[in-house]
């Protein structure tokens, strides 16, 4: 019976740190990805506001 005890809390253990895992990769994958579309925002409206105040 110790057996099978120790076999589940070592796959709930497992399992919590997967979640964990995808989680953290997750959220780290939308903000390297909101952090490219920042750059490539304010990359445009710099451009375009040289553009308007050079006419």
């Amino acid at each position: 019976m110790t057996d099978i005890m120790d076999g589940v809390v070592i796959g709930a253990a497992g399992g919590a740190l997967a979640g964990i895992t995808i989680l953290s990769l997750d959220y780290l994958g939308r903000k390297i990805r909101e952090c490219c579309e920042k750059r490539r925002v304010y990359s445009m409206l710099r451009k375009a506001s040289c553009l308007f105040m050079a006419k």
